[in-house]
């Protein structure tokens, strides 16, 4: 084995690990403060994948121009959902009832109109790619999406740390009720949190479509990816969240090395192996 392919492995798991903790920061961010997973992240991801692919199809208009103009969409459709159905659930079981019954909803209108066949996004510059040292090659769609990755993530970190509405999110994610007694409405601050978190899956979901081929089925991969970055970084931390997808990034590619049937393996023997010796992740912060 060269010492170039390791270093094309390397390059390859870092660039795909950046976009892995895109998938993960709205399930993370999600989590962090109303404490329970939204089962519908893999199923709002895979939708985005298909609208990305209609509107590509149909008005040739660039993929990560159209996952951008998706966002606002996404974060209306999560701020109604959490405000009038989610917010209504009495109970965490209620709301996962209803999360897996909405996700054989979604499942079925994707069956309904796009078909089982696989689709996927193919642009000019799929295939483009830069020569580096030793003949290590970089595609240039992965290293656009781990930079836009990048650099939603840094624009997460600075609405959390430095914005009102970010200080009010960590405060209701910390302790509700004493945030309402400082003016905070942690209802409202948990419905704009979860369509922040829809937004992010937009974007993922649009940058996903460029990389992957998909099928209905995939909805199930992506959640179980997003848990893994969420479980390896600890929830609450974006730091964390970049950690944990470049963690799982550089462990499929190198598990590919056995074979592409152990890549998803590896990463259900990572999460399982951090959840029994560090159930808070690497840099959690929220956590009971």
């Amino acid at each position: 084995m060269s010492p170039s392919f390791l270093l094309q492995l390397l390059i390859n798991g870092i660039l795909l690990g950046g976009l892995y903790a895109l998938l993960g920061s709205g399930l993370s961010l999600c989590f962090g403060v109303m404490k329970f997973f939204n089962i519908l992240h893999g199923s709002f991801t895979l939708l985005s994948c298909y609208f990305i692919y209609s509107i590509f199809t149909s008005t040739g208009l660039d993929p990560i121009i159209a996952s951008v103009i998706l966002i606002p969409a996404y974060f209306f459709v999560g701020f109604c959902l959490r405000r009038y159905l989610i917010g209504r659930l009495a109970t965490l079981d209620a709301v996962l009832i209803v999360g897996f019954s909405l996700t054989t909803v979604l499942r079925n209108i994707v069956l309904l109109i796009w078909g089982a066949r696989p689709r996927g996004v193919y642009t000019s510059y799929s295939m483009l790619a830069f020569d580096v040292l030793g003949g290590v090659r970089i595609s240039f769609i992965y290293l656009l999406c781990f930079i836009i990755s990048l650099v939603g993530l840094f624009s997460l970190h600075l609405v959390l740390k430095k914005t009102f509405l970010g200080i009010a999110i960590r405060a209701v994610a910390q302790d509700p009720e004493m945030s309402s007694a400082f003016g905070v409405n942690p209802s409202l601050i948990k419905d704009l949190t979860f369509g922040i978190s829809l937004s992010f899956i937009a974007l993922t979901g649009g940058l996903m479509s460029t990389i992957y081929s998909f099928d209905p089925t995939l909805e199930i991969v992506f959640l179980t990816k997003a848990i893994c970055v969420v479980v390896l970084g600890g929830l609450g931390s974006v730091l964390g969240t970049i950690v944990g997808g470049v963690v799982l990034g550089l462990a499929e590619c190198f598990a590919g090395i056995a074979g592409a049937q152990y890549q998803a393996f590896v990463g259900t023997v990572i999460f399982l192996i951090i959840v029994l010796i560090k159930p808070k992740g690497f840099f959690g912060l929220y956590v009971e």
